[in-house]
């Protein structure tokens, strides 16, 4: 299992982006995300099947549906 942070999430969306979204970095705030986990393990049961994709692939995927989309 691969851990993916907010971070690393918001540098691929300015990267995949050709830099047009700008990453800001404000103060914690109550109620901010505490770094919990989370797992496809459910979905991968309730499936019966296991669908794999890499984080990088994905995004990609995920920006260009976007973008075509009028996003």
């Amino acid at each position: 299992m691969r851990r993916i942070s907010i971070k690393d999430i918001a540098d691929n969306i300015h990267n995949l982006m050709d830099d047009e979204v700008t990453i800001q970095y404000i103060p914690e705030r109550p109620g901010d995300y505490e770094g919990k986990e989370t797992s496809n393990e459910k979905i991968k049961r309730l499936l019966d099947r296991y669908l794999k994709i890499n984080f990088e692939d994905g995004m990609k995927e995920t920006i260009e549906w976007f973008k075509h989309n009028g996003f």
